[in-house]
């Protein structure tokens, strides 16, 4: 993650290119993202854009690691024993979250190319590399509530790191799965009964 710098013109700039990033994601989808449209929406230059940020990728990463926690409710966040409850708030607000990043023809404004809705190999990556950043952060919150938690599986102990990486593998997976290829069941019950598999 991109550490924030004290200088109120560059959180400026990184702002008008976080929100800009966001809108077009929106708009027209991940695949058909460009610095240029990046640019052109937050109304800067290329240089400006390559003075904060290496390439697309490098921009994309920081937008989620500014965006994903903020989406979280902030109580739900603090340091507490992992619940059913938490543990189903978290994995609501991941599958809300990654809603952004959805396949170009489920973008919510409905204003995709079908021309360029072929599969792209670069924002496929971008997805997938999206995913794994959020399955990090996620390990990083239930690691912190399972410290405080004693977990049992088949009467033994289970190791937290462990415990938390099957987690948030479960609820990032979740969250990116089509709903096509799951049960018709709410949001609410399907977090529900993968709470359960963890025999928590």
């Amino acid at each position: 993650m991109i550490k924030e710098k004290i200088d109120p013109r560059v959180k400026r700039t990184r702002k008008l290119l976080l929100d800009a990033h966001r809108e077009l994601v929106k708009e027209i989808g991940i695949s058909n993202l460009s610095i240029q449209k990046i640019t052109d929406r937050a109304m800067l230059n290329r240089a400006t854009f390559y003075a904060h940020f290496n390439n697309l990728e490098d921009l994309t990463r920081y937008v989620v690691s500014q965006t994903f926690l903020e989406s979280i409710d902030k109580d739900l966040l603090n340091a507490a024993p992992l619940t059913e409850k938490r543990f189903c708030q978290l994995g609501i607000a991941t599958y809300r979250y990654m809603q952004i990043f959805a396949t170009d023809e489920d973008c919510s404004s409905g204003k995709s190319d079908p021309a360029q809705n072929t599969k792209n190999p670069k924002s496929d990556d971008l997805r997938l590399r999206i995913e794994k950043q959020i399955a990090q952060e996620l390990y990083i919150i239930l690691l912190s509530w399972l410290t405080t938690t004693t977990m049992k599986a088949n009467s033994r102990m289970i190791e937290p790191k462990l415990q938390a990486l099957a987690m948030s593998a479960a609820l990032c997976t979740l969250a990116v799965q089509k709903d096509s290829d799951l049960p018709e069941l709410p949001l609410d019950d399907k977090m529900t009964q993968l709470w359960s598999l963890f025999q928590c």
